[in-house]
């Protein structure tokens, strides 16, 4: 029961906190799952399934005015411990947009990782 409380929060927490920008959501579907490391250190696996003939920006590579994939949480009680770390689906592009440099994109699944540390007690029902 307590696992479970775990994955809800952690659920609850990225979705309805987590600061997710993308260049038109209604092109990414996300999706989130979440390891228990120790009792308070959780990896997040998000994976986002990028619209055919689209793509998202991952990294801009020091593209003025693009920035890089991040993830950015509200609540105090959550803290990032590791760098994001791209697991697959990357893959660089000279953009004609940014002069022909390059730049990291996704164009079908993209996945990448993130631990953090949960700050909080919770209650063992």
């Amino acid at each position: 029961m307590f696992k479970k409380g775990i994955i809800v929060f952690l659920a609850l927490s990225l979705f309805l906190t987590a600061n997710i920008s993308a260049q038109d959501s209604a092109l990414v579907k996300w999706s989130i799952a979440s390891k228990k490391i120790t009792e308070t250190i959780y990896e997040l696996v998000i994976t986002a399934k990028v619209t055919a003939g689209k793509y998202v920006y991952v990294y801009g590579k020091g593209v003025e005015g693009l920035d890089s994939l991040q993830i950015n949480f509200t609540d105090s009680a959550i803290s990032k411990i590791t760098s994001l770390k791209i697991i697959k689906g990357s893959k660089d592009f000279k953009d004609p947009i940014f002069e022909n440099k390059t730049v990291v994109v996704s164009d079908g699944e993209l996945q990448f990782s993130q631990q953090i540390k949960l700050t909080v007690q919770f209650l063992r029902i």
